[in-house]
Formats: structure tokens, C-alpha cells, sequence
């Protein structure tokens, strides 16, 4: 049968790292040149049916370059088998050791307080085989540990590779993705600062955002529409809910009204036959006037104050 070194041992591999190994072998003259070298890189799985699981060939050749995408150990088996089918093999394993996810984070890097920030793994290297089975679990503020394990950086508050957080503080708040894959004691993290400034308008610009904001809330927005509506019927009913009796103009506003007219308008006066201070006495105080106000208003009148002229002037001619 052919002859076959032992193979040399093999320094451990991360998951997805080529592992290249060389085997040594020979025969006899007559044999050299038919002797067929191959791999069974995979001892658990008889790929081809026949014979045992240990003696397929995944892999032709002296030399096995190769690549697992899982952990683990491999046990690799290198046959030699000449014409006649003697066969002769070696074994050797071979450390695969995982990979921890490296994700990369992206986020908003700044937001205000009180609006939706979106984080997200944007980039992930691992091996094939475990991307699809990946769990993501974020920490929005790694300098507070929730969970009261001791690590406030491993805080599950949000899951899945892409989230939203909203916070209503402002700050500088550090957060952390954890992601796992078959390692649970093995996880990959990433990083990242998102500064979050004071909302913008104060008290009022968030009452706004609320209400037409791009993170407005439907239910928000209907409650502040009824508050509108109701601000407005309010309005309507105060200014055009007052009675026909409180509009109408009250007895002495009307007599005022018609005394002040008469005042502005041109006075007759009968120069022969003044009036006298007792004429309009005699004829009482007018409906509605208190004696103190018809004396001010006679003494006052334009007539009066005519003849109190002309008078004066009489006086002034009498030498």
C-alpha cells in the first residue's frame, strides 16, 4: 500500500479563515503515477454513500485549502489509494475557532428632544453560516445599567437590527449594540454618540411637531383639531351671543344722545324778547332729568350764554 506521513499539526482557524495543509506521501515506481490523494474534511457526513463516512473525497489533491463557517473541532482524513485500491490515510484535527460578530452602527448623530432617532447595524461581518441566525439587542444609554447586572453597556431596551428611540432629555447618550450568534459568551458590540440638543420653538414648537411634525401622532392631531373647533365656537358665541335687550341703547343714553345734538345745532334767537331764566322753569324738568342736571344744562346752553353776552355788552354802552 502507498506510504503517508503523519500530517502536521494545524494552528487554530476563526471561522471562514482558509486553513491550508500539505500531505506526503509515495509508492512504489510502478505506483507513483496512478496513486490518487484526497480529503474528507467533514468525518460526521458519508457524502457519496459508499464505505463509511470517514473516506469520501471532498477534496482532491496533496495539498487541502479549506474554510468551516461554524465552530468547533474538525477531524481532516487524508487517503492515498493506489490501482489496486490499497488505501492508507491520516488524520489530523483542526480548532475552528468563532468569529464574534463586528458590527457597524449608524445613526442620526444629532436629534432634538422629543423626535424619532433611527439606529441601525448597517454593516455586519461574520461568517455565512451564522448571519442568518444573528440577534441584535440595543443599550440606548450605556452610562446607566437597567437591568442591574453590573454591566451597563449589555441592556436589552430595544431588539432588532434596526430600531427607533426617542429621548426627551437632552445630552450626550452613548449607545451600544450587542449582537449575538452561536457564542452566546463571545458577542460582537458597536458604538456610537448621539447628541440630542433642545427641541427647536420651546414649548410651543413641540406642540406643533406633535400636531404636523413628521413624527405627528394621528390621535395627536385629531384631539387638536376638536380643541380648535371648540376654541372657535367659543369665540363665535361671545362675540354674537349678546340679547336684543343688552344691545338696545338704554332711556338716558338715548336722552343724552338727543340733547348732545341739539346742542351742535344753530340756535334762533329773539334779540326783542330774551329768554329768561324762570321761561323754562316753568315748564319742570324734562322726563328723565334731575333738577341738578336740567339747571347745568339751561345755565349752559348756547342761548344762555348769548344772552349773558349781550347783557355785558349793555352794561358796557350804559355811560
Amino acid at each position: 500500500p502507498p506510504h503517508v506521513d503523519d500530517l502536521p499539526t494545524a494552528l487554530p482557524v476563526a471561522e471562514s479563515q482558509t486553513v491550508q495543509i500539505t500531505g506526503s506521501y509515495y509508492d512504489t515506481a510502478s505506483d507513483n503515477d496512478t496513486l490518487i490523494a484526497c480529503w474528507d474534511v467533514d468525518t460526521g457526513v458519508n457524502q457519496d454513500g459508499v464505505g463509511h463516512a470517514a473516506d469520501d473525497c471532498d477534496a482532491f489533491g496533496e495539498t487541502l485549502v479549506w474554510s468551516w463557517d461554524q465552530s468547533g473541532t474538525r477531524q481532516v482524513v487524508f487517503h492515498v489509494v493506489d490501482n489496486d485500491g490499497a488505501r492508507t490515510s491520516r488524520t489530523t484535527n483542526i480548532t475552528v475557532v468563532n468569529q464574534p460578530p463586528r458590527p457597524t452602527v449608524t445613526t442620526c448623530e444629532s436629534t432634538s428632544a422629543g423626535k424619532t432617532c433611527e439606529l441601525t447595524v448597517s454593516r455586519i461581518l461574520d461568517s455565512t453560516d451564522d448571519l442568518p441566525y444573528l440577534s441584535y439587542t440595543w443599550d440606548i444609554d450605556a452610562s446607566i445599567d437597567s437591568n442591574g447586572d453590573g454591566d451597563p453597556t449589555n441592556d436589552p431596551d430595544l431588539v432588532g437590527r434596526t430600531v427607533n428611540q426617542t429621548w426627551d432629555r437632552t445630552g450626550s447618550y452613548k449607545v451600544t449594540v450587542r449582537v449575538l450568534d452561536e457564542d452566546v459568551f463571545q458577542p460582537g458590540y458597536g458604538t456610537a454618540i448621539v447628541e440630542v440638543t433642545a427641541s427647536q420653538g420651546g414649548l410651543i414648537g413641540d406642540v406643533v411637531a406633535s400636531v404636523i411634525g413628521e413624527d405627528a401622532n394621528i390621535m395627536t392631531q385629531i384631539l387638536a383639531f376638536v380643541l380648535v373647533g371648540l376654541l372657535l365656537m367659543v369665540t363665535y358665541r361671545s362675540l354674537n351671543g349678546r340679547s336684543d335687550e343688552e344691545k338696545e341703547i338704554a332711556p338716558w343714553d338715548e336722552k343724552l344722545a338727543q340733547v348732545e345734538m341739539e346742542r351742535n345745532l344753530p340756535q334762533m334767537v329773539d334779540l326783542q324778547n330774551p329768554i329768561s331764566e324762570n321761561t323754562s322753569t316753568t315748564q319742570g324738568t324734562p322726563p328723565g332729568w334731575t333738577d341738578e342736571q336740567w339747571n347745568y344744562h339751561r345755565n349752559n346752553s348756547p342761548v344762555q350764554n348769548l344772552q349773558n353776552e349781550m347783557e355785558k355788552s349793555a352794561d358796557d354802552l350804559d355811560i
